[in-house]
């Protein structure tokens, strides 16, 4: 079984609430055992660190976003529609994050923030390489790219949606930055017929927005 298995998933979504609200630095293992009603006791015997209960947090929340990547892959009517529903995922599972977070995960908890960005670069390249296939063979997406040179460019450019120097937290809301991602990428990659389908989505369904 995973740690993540292990452990109550109701502690360790309260816990990530808990950073995704307040962030990671300022929130002690006093504070955690306070709101996830544990005696401290009991939260030192499942995790001996911060350090810890945090990458404990970071796989339970990578599991919970794969399962459910995974399942708007398999229920999607399109590779267009695949990405529009995995985006809005993100935006309402990211969208009211603090800013504080992934500060703090970089600069206070590096190990768990390298963990945390390796898993992600592997998932989503696979995922978004799948979905850039998917997409050619439905004649939605252009045929003369390549696949892997443009899903790595796909995260490479996310990299930077946490990056301060490029888009300033007080300036900048993670929600509308992905949103013009979103779009600027698969207007980039779209067909004609994929065009079509986008502009029709994103007229009707008022899409990520």
């Amino acid at each position: 079984m995973t740690q993540t298995q292990q452990i109550d998933i109701s502690f360790l979504d309260k816990c990530l609430q808990l950073f995704m609200e307040l962030g990671v630095k300022s929130v002690s293992m006093q504070d955690v055992a306070a709101a996830t009603g544990t005696s401290k006791t009991s939260l030192y015997d499942s995790f001996s660190t911060k350090q810890e209960l945090v990458d404990a947090v970071i796989n339970y929340d990578f599991e919970f976003v794969t399962q459910n990547l995974d399942r708007i892959q398999k229920n999607s009517s399109n590779a267009i529609d695949e990405l529009l529903q995995m985006s809005e995922f993100i935006i309402k599972r990211f969208g009211q994050c603090n800013p504080c977070l992934l500060f703090d995960l970089k600069k206070y908890y590096a190990t768990s923030w390298e963990k945390f960005m390796q898993l992600k670069q592997a998932f989503m390249n696979q995922h978004i390489l799948t979905n850039l296939q998917r997409g050619q063979a439905e004649n939605l997406y252009r045929k003369d790219f390549d696949e892997e040179i443009i899903s790595r460019i796909y995260f490479s450019k996310m990299e930077a949606f946490f990056d301060d120097q490029v888009f300033p937290q007080s300036r900048f809301h993670f929600v509308m930055v992905h949103k013009e991602y979103i779009i600027y990428h698969l207007r980039g990659i779209a067909s004609k017929k994929g065009h079509e389908i986008l502009d029709i989505s994103l007229s009707l369904k008022n899409r990520i927005a």
